[in-house]
């Protein structure tokens, strides 16, 4: 893997790092992209289990610093998400596409999950509509927003390999 190649996969993530942090919230929306979650897989998918957790817990107290409210519970779900994806790369076909879309997927429903359920704020049909509905919408729009940039990280990824 050349420099140029390593410096352009970087800039691609802090991209999406800068996107999580600045588009999202101004657009509002209920069905969200998580730019975060992506990140944190196409950078699990070519990391060591322990660097991949440490990212996701270091992007999971960032996030919790800006929602205390639910505070430890992104960490605690980054941290599993980002070590689950650089284990299982290892188990299925390396770091293929599709594995990276449905780690992407329920790495996001997850995070949902364990925010909603820490927030403490929903109840009743307000909960079951955000379980049911709109993090379910917003996992698969993560998956397929996740799909799009896995195929085009591919060319300019780190190689998987050890050293």
């Amino acid at each position: 893997m050349t420099i140029p190649n390593r410096l352009a996969f970087a800039a691609g993530i802090m991209v999406l790092l800068l996107l999580q942090h600045t588009l999202r919230p101004l657009l509002g929306w209920r069905i969200e992209v998580d730019w975060q979650v992506i990140a944190l897989v196409l950078v699990a998918l070519r990391s060591r289990p322990g660097v991949a957790a440490l990212l996701g817990f270091t992007l999971g107290v960032i996030t919790d610093a800006m929602v205390p409210a639910a505070f430890g519970a992104s960490a605690l779900s980054l941290t599993l998400v980002g070590y689950a994806a650089a284990r299982v790369r290892t188990g299925f076909f390396g770091a293929s596409a599709m594995v990276g879309t449905v780690i992407i997927g329920l790495g996001k429903y997850l995070t949902d999950l364990a925010v909603v359920m820490a927030d403490d704020r929903l109840t009743g049909l307000g909960l079951a509509a955000q379980v049911g509905l709109w993090s379910p919408l917003s996992a698969a729009s993560t998956a397929v927003v996740g799909a799009v940039l896995l195929a085009l990280a591919r060319p300019m990824a780190p190689a998987t390999g050890r050293r």
